[in-house]
């Protein structure tokens, strides 16, 4: 069984988020990754990267990336929520 493991500061990221339906669909995108593990993006910006690490992979949801690493084939490992206009 897969398992999406938050991290604290994935958890005080999602502060920023003020709308319910943002918030929503942040985490029904997370919830996704075990079934659909290509749905992240390899893409991640150099800050990230150097930030959250070289392996670091992002969903996007609109206006903001999700940062995450697959610790296995079947668990990930949630790490940041970052606002699309700050990911450089």
């Amino acid at each position: 069984m897969s398992e999406i493991i938050y991290t604290e500061s994935f958890l005080e990221d999602m502060l920023q988020v003020r709308e319910k339906h943002i918030e929503d669909a942040i985490f029904e995108a997370i919830e996704l990754l075990p079934f659909v593990p290509v749905l992240g993006s390899r893409e991640v910006p150099a800050g990230l990267r150097r930030s959250f690490g070289a392996e670091a992979r992002k969903i996007s949801v609109a206006p903001f990336d999700v940062i995450y690493v697959p610790v296995n084939e079947d668990d990930f490992l949630v790490l940041g929520l970052v606002h699309q206009r700050a990911a450089r």
